[in-house]
């Protein structure tokens, strides 16, 4: 049953539409550029006849499975979030030479406008930014360091205000415990994500805040959740969920900055309040980790689950996504897709790993980001898509090819999202592709 995912960027030049695209050195045109036309010299002897104009055909933009460039307005963006709507987009990138920016895409204009203010970028702010979201086309919640959610709404030019979700006092003593691990930076505990224009949360480091009135006044960021600290610390990367009562919050319990060395948690949160539906305890035998489900929480079985290894234990919680039939579908860091599925007024669990033989046979390979539509996942990576039915064994999922001219693309993909098949973003460094086509 349990299958291994196995492929090799070499293979492009054998033509097996590994994920590739156009190399940074090339120029990536419009589609549909004119270029000059090449004239001969007039002093040059010439037949009779009109020399024929010779244009060189426009750079690729589009892969063979729809996936199409889009023109970034800055070269150097490093795009780290995509919220999509139907027509639209709006994105969230860090650039070295310009700091944090945010961005909209619509459609019926084919570009990429910045609609932010600015202020991201004051007093050093904007090192790296977090998980965004948006309740509708006319409202964006964006996430920077050290811990601000910025807010904006349309009007004649976007208006926005920001809040800082932990004391100032903190981030002037440096306990910025929001900062990426492993440092990638797609991989900040820092975000934003609600059910609802009503019905906002966020986090940072440890600490779950929800958007609510106190008192009858206006809005403000509210500690709903704060992890048990050392040395079990915890840390948020993602959430997800069904709606108002049936939220969900994936990340890590370890103690450690490294991912690889930190057990699975998930927290679901209810009327009845939170619960961790995935828990470990990390244990350490020499160079070994292992991640003993606690009590009450599930068992996680399949490949990576909890097996003592001298790599890493299970492996953070990265992204989650409530999909049909009420079925959980997480992935877990490194390759690991897992499903929790309802059974009894709980959940048994089943995993499937990919695994990469590009460094080697036992090494795996990183994803960073999962998006689930009906019964179909899709999962981003360095430069890789991959599709697939959400309950097949590994085996039953492919590239979704992003190669243009054959050249690899060596710039990872930290974000896939979407409306629907026909409604498809994969951004990342440089990179943001769109695809229109089921």
């Amino acid at each position: 049953m349990r299958a291994m995912f196995l492929f090799a960027c070499a293979s492009v030049a054998l033509g097996t539409g590994i994920a590739c695209a156009t190399s940074e050195d090339e120029a990536i045109a419009p589609q549909g550029a004119e270029s000059e036309p090449v004239v001969a010299d007039a002093a040059a002897d010439a037949p009779a006849a009109d020399a024929a104009v010779i244009e060189p055909p426009d750079p690729a933009t589009c892969s063979s499975a729809g996936w199409c460039l889009t023109p970034l307005p800055d070269a150097d963006l490093t795009l780290i979030d995509i919220w999509p709507f139907k027509g639209r987009a709006f994105a969230v990138a860090v650039s070295a030479s310009i700091g944090a920016k945010v961005m909209e895409w619509v459609d019926a204009d084919q570009r990429w406008t910045y609609i932010d203010d600015n202020s991201q970028n004051q007093n050093g702010f904007g090192r790296y930014v977090g998980r965004m979201w948006a309740p509708n086309e006319d409202e964006v919640y964006y996430t920077v360091e050290p811990g601000y959610v910025y807010h904006g709404r349309r009007g004649a030019t976007w208006s926005w205000e920001r809040e800082l979700l932990v004391p100032a006092s903190v981030v002037a003593a440096g306990r910025d415990t929001s900062t990426p691990v492993v440092n990638s930076p797609e991989s900040a505990a820092l975000g934003v994500w609600g059910t609802s224009a009503d019905d906002v949360y966020a986090w940072r480091a440890d600490t779950i805040y929800h958007r609510t009135s106190v008192d009858g006044g206006a809005p403000e960021w509210v500690e709903d959740y704060v992890g048990p600290g050392a040395p079990n610390r915890v840390f948020i990367s993602g959430a997800g969920g069904s709606g108002k009562d049936d939220v969900w919050f994936s990340g890590g319990n370890g103690g450690t900055d490294n991912k690889i060395q930190t057990c699975p948690l998930l927290l679901r949160k209810t009327p009845d309040g939170y619960r961790a539906v995935v828990d470990g305890t990390l244990t350490r035998a020499g160079t070994r980790y292992s991640c003993p489900a606690r009590p009450d929480t599930v068992e996680l079985t399949g490949p990576g689950a909890s097996a003592s290894t001298s790599y890493g234990a299970s492996g953070a919680m990265v992204d989650v996504h409530v999909g049909s039939g009420g079925q959980v579908v997480v992935l877990r860091y490194a390759s690991t897709l897992t499903r929790l599925i309802p059974e009894d007024g709980g959940y048994v669990s089943t995993s499937e790993k990919l695994f990469s033989p590009a460094y080697s046979l036992s090494s795996n390979f990183t994803f960073t980001s999962l998006w689930v539509h009906g019964d179909e996942a899709w999962l981003s990576g360095a430069g890789l898509l991959l599709q697939g039915p959400v309950g097949a064994d590994a085996g039953a999922f492919g590239v979704s090819s992003v190669a243009l001219t054959g050249a690899p693309l060596d710039q990872p993909l930290y974000r896939i999202r979407g409306t629907d098949d026909s409604n498809l973003w994969a951004i990342g460094a440089r990179y943001a592709f769109h695809k229109t086509t089921p």
